[in-house]
């Protein structure tokens, strides 16, 4: 006697069974290819954000590294570290801006800005020894 779950379809049932001789199995089958998409799924309200835009001297003034260095750790408030790094050049943690977030550090542990302190400790944590 063959398992009713395999093998033969129920008897109602519109779905050939796996070998092929259930009620349905002399019909075609209806193509489900997408014709349209339901809107269920589509975003009307999706907009092209551009993200965060990071204000920032020329890569060759005497400011940009203290200036990226901050870029860096907006960047990482916001939660878009990777706009940060795209508009800065260096990465999350570059050994080259250590100084400089050091000094972020210092300055937010002063006045009491503890989300920059936050920050400006993961980032160092992130450069290393």
């Amino acid at each position: 006697m063959p398992c009713e779950c395999y093998g033969e379809s129920a008897p109602d049932s519109p779905f050939p069974d796996a070998l092929g001789s259930g009620p349905e199995s002399q019909t075609e089958f209806v193509d489900w290819s997408p014709q349209e998409m339901s809107r269920a799924f589509v975003n009307e309200d999706a907009s092209e954000d551009p993200g965060p835009t990071f204000s920032l001297p020329e890569p060759d003034s005497p400011g940009y590294d203290e200036a990226a260095a901050w870029a860096l750790i907006q960047g990482a408030d916001q939660g878009d570290s990777l706009s940060a790094e795209a508009a800065t050049g260096y990465r999350w943690g570059e050994a080259h801006l250590v100084r400089h977030v050091q000094a972020i550090l210092e300055e937010a542990e002063q006045k009491g800005h503890d989300r920059v302190a936050q920050l400006a400790r993961r980032f160092l944590r992130a450069a290393g020894p």
